[in-house]
């Protein structure tokens, strides 16, 4: 495995508010239409509301103010990759790019340091983030937290 060498190598920390609905196609600012995203997702995304699955159905795209992740995502069996259940969720992956190399490396990376599975993870500290995060040291604590962050909102 290649050596990382930069924090946002390892955290994909670096996020915009993205307008899920684009101001260009009539979008406004306001709560409900905003969401985080890292700088490469917002760049796939663009202005776009529609997107293709891989097969080349057209799809809306996921709404992550709106819809519920688990409906649409699920992770691969080795836990690195995002996986489509809809084709909501299948056009979403594959215009936003989320399983490009690096994104594949990180969550690798996430596994192993938090000893746990990103999919466990997110859904356990939705339900109880103080049990989930006692006992972990500080550096898990960080990538855990960096993990849930960017599973849920970058979409």
């Amino acid at each position: 495995m290649r050596v990382l060498s930069d924090n946002e190598s390892l955290t994909v920390i670096t996020f915009e508010v993205e307008h899920i609905h684009p101001l260009s196609l009539g979008g406004l600012t306001e709560f409900e239409n905003l969401c985080l995203a890292c700088l490469a997702c917002n760049r796939h995304k663009a202005n776009r509301i529609v997107g293709r699955t891989d097969d080349g159905a057209e799809s809306r795209l996921f709404h992550p103010q709106n819809d519920h992740w688990l409906n649409h995502f699920d992770w691969s069996m080795n836990d690195t990759m995002i996986v489509g259940l809809t084709d909501v969720g299948k056009a979403t992956i594959h215009l936003l790019r989320m399983n490009r190399p690096q994104l594949v490396e990180v969550r690798l990376l996430w596994t192993i340091l938090a000893n746990t599975h990103p999919g466990e993870f997110h859904a356990a500290i939705v339900q109880n983030p103080v049990s989930v995060l006692r006992g972990k040291t500080d550096t898990t604590r960080l990538v855990l937290a960096i993990h849930c962050l960017h599973s849920k909102q970058c979409l």
